[in-house]
């Protein structure tokens, strides 16, 4: 739990109203989507599981993407955002995943990954352009 909240309060550090995505919406994703919500930002939580969006959505993310139901999961998330993510965390160390959080990203975006055993909580780098 503390490497979701962690990622966003240590980490990521959102503004009130900045578009935060959160890919995984396990227990580390949740907790890094009440903390970014705590902070005032706009989530939206992407994950293929119908519980754990739900779940996200009562924890106050604005909109859910399910990325197995679309072939464009940064165009559903920037539709939510109305823009691009300017923080995109990752929780499931998947890099396929990743790369679908970095599309997502506006440029010059934090994109943390969580968990992604480089031995910290979160590996973080700076988009400069997206792919």
């Amino acid at each position: 739990m503390q490497t979701g909240y962690g990622t966003v309060t240590r980490v990521v550090r959102p503004e009130p109203g900045a578009a935060v995505t959160v890919s995984g919406a396990g227990g580390v994703g949740l907790c890094s989507v009440m903390a970014a919500v705590r902070a005032g930002a706009d989530v939206v939580a992407v994950d293929p599981i119908p519980g754990r969006r739900a779940s996200a959505e009562k924890f106050g993310a604005i909109g859910t993407v399910d990325p197995s139901a679309t072939d464009d999961v940064a165009g559903a998330v920037s539709a939510l955002h109305g823009r691009g993510s300017r923080h995109a965390i990752d929780t499931t160390a998947r890099q396929d995943v990743l790369d679908v959080a970095v599309s997502a990203a506006e440029p010059a975006a934090t994109s943390p990954s969580s968990g992604s055993g480089v031995g910290w909580s979160s590996a973080s780098c700076r988009c400069s352009a997206r792919a």
